[in-house]
């Protein structure tokens, strides 16, 4: 008896791996089987998760998810240790966080790091931050304390681990409507003109 249990369990494996799980969410156009999982497709048989069948011209059914067209390059900063803040505007609009704000244009990196509202360079000062932006010259960095970016000015809004505790990230639908999360269930949103602190039910760090 006590090798019963974890011979239904070999059994129940095998027979799930050698079974073709069906997806309950897409209908199915013609009488195929339709995989969430598979390897290679020699019955006309499309997936959701399984490379290109390139036996039919054009392929019948790209399936549910195109990540296995994508060709994923690395590309390095010079001076930058980690990186915690991604925007993509475009192809040739891409803005990044670490240390300082960078932008690639489709071909190389460049620093567009913004100033503070004194005009002293924040280079290399904004590590950790995240971002959250609806243009170029309009973004959000939150990290501790927020700062709001116009046209390459960081606006610091007095906020941080002495009234609010610390924030780490921002989410709006435009930037007089912005909502930001930190520790001890913090919740703060901003109308444009003034911010006011929402009860958020906990004490946990958002």
């Amino acid at each position: 008896m006590r090798y019963l249990a974890p011979l239904l369990l070999v059994v129940m494996l095998l027979a799930g791996l050698s079974s073709c799980k069906k997806n309950p969410v897409a209908p199915k156009p013609d009488t195929t089987t339709h995989c969430d999982t598979c390897t290679t497709d020699t019955t006309h048989k499309h997936c959701d998760t399984c490379n290109v069948d390139t036996s039919h011209h054009p392929p019948p059914n790209p399936g549910d998810t195109s990540s296995h067209v994508f060709t994923w390059t690395q590309s390095t900063i010079p001076g930058e240790a980690g990186l915690t803040g991604c925007w993509v505007f475009g192809p040739k609009s891409i803005y990044v966080v670490g240390g300082s704000v960078w932008k690639y244009d489709g071909g190389a990196w460049s620093n567009v790091t913004p100033v503070d509202s004194r005009g002293y360079s924040l280079v290399g000062a904004l590590s950790g931050s995240s971002v959250f932006a609806f243009a170029e010259s309009d973004y959000w960095l939150t990290y501790g304390f927020i700062g709001h970016v116009i046209n390459g000015v960081r606006l610091k809004y007095p906020f941080g681990t002495d009234t609010v505790g610390f924030l780490h990230a921002s989410w709006g639908t435009s930037s007089t409507n912005m909502y930001t999360v930190g520790d001890g269930g913090t919740i703060l949103h901003f109308n444009g003109t003034t911010w006011t602190r929402m009860a958020s039910g906990t004490t946990k760090n958002l």
